[in-house]
C-alpha cells in the first residue's frame, strides 16, 4: 500500500542512503549532501516527503517547511534538483503527493527539462488537470572522456598547442606536479589549502568564495569529508614548487565525475593553471574509463573549450486548481511579462530622448 508523508531527515538517513545507492542517483540526491546543506543553509525546517510501499522507502524529496507552506529545498549551492525514486511509478506518486499538499504553486527546478523529474511533474499536472509554466534557466556543460582514444581529441589544434606552450613556460618557473587527495588524516589541511587558492581570486574580494562565509565553509567541508568516507572524493591540486596554484574539488559517483569547485591563483593566470589542471583531470578520467564529467554551473567559455555537450536546465511550475493557484498563474503567465514589456519600451523611449544629437 503506497502512502506519502513528511518525515525528519535524520530519522530516515540510513534508508535514504540505501535508496540513493540502489537507484544509482547522483550525489545531489544523497543524505550526505542534504544533511550538511540543511545545517548550513535551511532557514526553514528541512524535512523529507517520502513515499513508502508498506514499510519500504520507495521515493523521497527534501523540502523546506514553514508553517503550512512546503517547497522543494534548493539554493545556489544545489546544482540541480533531481528525483530520488526506485522507478517512474514511485516518482509519480511522490510528485502527486507534493501537488496534493494544496500549495498555490509547486516550483520544481532547476532540473533537466528532458529528465525524469520534469517528466513526472508533467504527468502529475496532466492527471490533476493543472496549468503549468516552463522556463529555461541555463545550460550545464558535460564531457564524455571515455569516448576519446586520447584526451587531445577533445581539443581543437590551437588550444592543444596553447596548453603545451603554457605548460612549458610554467615548468620554467620551477617544479610542477599534480597531486590527488582522496582523504586521510590531512584532508582538513588539504581542503584549507585549496580553499585559500579560491580566496585569492575575485571571489574572495566579493565574499563568494567557499571560505568567505562560515556556513559555506562548513557545508563544503562536511560534503568533502562524507565523500571521502565513501571513497568518492577527488581533490586534485596543481603545484609549483609545492605551492598550490590551482585545484578541482570533484565528487565521483559510479562512472561519473561532478566538478563541485575549481579555482586558480591569479598570480599565475598567464600560465592558465586552471586549464592545465583540467587537462590532467580529463586525462586521468579517460585512462580510468570515466563516462561523464559534469562541469556543473553555467556554460562558461572556459568549460566549452572542452566540450559541446550541455544539459538544458529549467523550472517547471504547476499551479493548483484553486483561486490562489489561478491568480498566481495569471500573474506569471500574463501580468509580469506585460509589465516587463512596458518597462522595456519606456527604457527604450528614454534612451531615444536622452541620446545626444550631433
Amino acid at each position: 500500500m503506497w502512502h506519502t508523508t513528511v518525515e525528519a531527515p535524520d530519522a530516515v538517513a540510513a534508508e535514504w542512503a540505501a535508496l540513493a545507492d540502489r537507484s544509482a542517483a547522483d550525489p545531489f540526491a544523497h543524505p550526505d549532501w542534504w544533511l550538511p546543506w540543511g545545517a548550513s543553509f535551511a532557514e526553514e525546517r528541512l524535512a523529507v516527503v517520502t513515499v513508502r510501499d508498506g514499510a519500504v522507502l520507495r521515493a523521497l524529496a527534501p523540502v523546506l517547511v514553514d508553517g503550512d507552506t512546503v517547497r522543494l529545498a534548493q539554493n545556489d549551492h544545489v546544482p540541480w534538483v533531481g528525483v530520488l525514486a526506485d522507478d517512474a511509478a514511485a516518482a509519480d506518486v511522490l510528485v502527486a503527493g507534493l501537488l496534493g499538499m494544496r500549495q498555490p504553486a509547486l516550483r520544481v527546478g532547476p532540473t533537466a527539462l528532458d529528465g525524469p523529474l520534469a517528466s513526472a511533474v508533467r504527468r502529475a499536472a496532466a492527471q490533476a488537470r493543472c496549468r503549468t509554466l516552463e522556463r529555461p534557466v541555463r545550460y550545464s556543460p558535460y564531457a564524455e572522456p571515455s569516448r576519446a582514444a586520447d584526451i587531445s581529441e577533445l581539443l581543437d589544434t590551437g588550444f592543444r598547442r596553447d596548453l603545451r606552450r603554457r605548460r612549458r613556460r610554467l615548468e620554467e618557473q620551477g617544479r610542477v606536479e599534480v597531486t590527488v587527495h582522496r582523504g586521510g588524516a590531512d584532508l582538513a589541511e588539504r581542503l584549507d589549502e585549496a580553499f585559500a587558492v579560491e580566496l585569492r581570486q575575485w571571489k574572495g574580494a566579493e565574499r563568494t568564495a567557499i571560505a568567505s562565509r562560515p556556513e559555506t565553509l562548513a557545508f563544503y567541508t562536511d560534503v568533502a569529508e562524507a565523500a571521502s568516507r565513501r571513497g568518492d572524493l577527488e581533490l586534485t591540486v596543481l603545484r609549483l614548487d609545492g605551492r598550490a596554484i590551482s585545484f578541482t574539488l570533484v565528487l565521483r559517483h559510479h562512472k561519473a565525475l561532478y566538478g563541485l569547485k575549481t579555482a586558480y591563483d591569479p598570480e599565475y593566470a598567464r600560465f592558465s593553471p586552471g586549464q592545465l589542471l583540467q587537462r590532467e583531470v580529463f586525462a586521468d578520467a579517460q585512462r580510468r574509463g570515466i563516462d561523464r564529467y559534469e562541469f556543473l554551473g553555467q556554460a562558461d567559455p572556459y568549460k566549452l573549450r572542452w566540450t559541446s555537450g550541455r544539459h538544458e536546465l529549467g523550472t517547471v511550475v504547476v499551479y493548483a486548481r484553486t483561486s490562489a493557484g489561478t491568480a498566481a498563474y495569471v500573474t506569471h503567465r500574463y501580468l509580469r511579462p506585460a509589465a516587463a514589456r512596458v518597462r522595456d519600451r519606456l527604457a527604450a523611449a528614454r534612451s531615444r530622448i536622452t541620446r545626444p544629437t550631433r
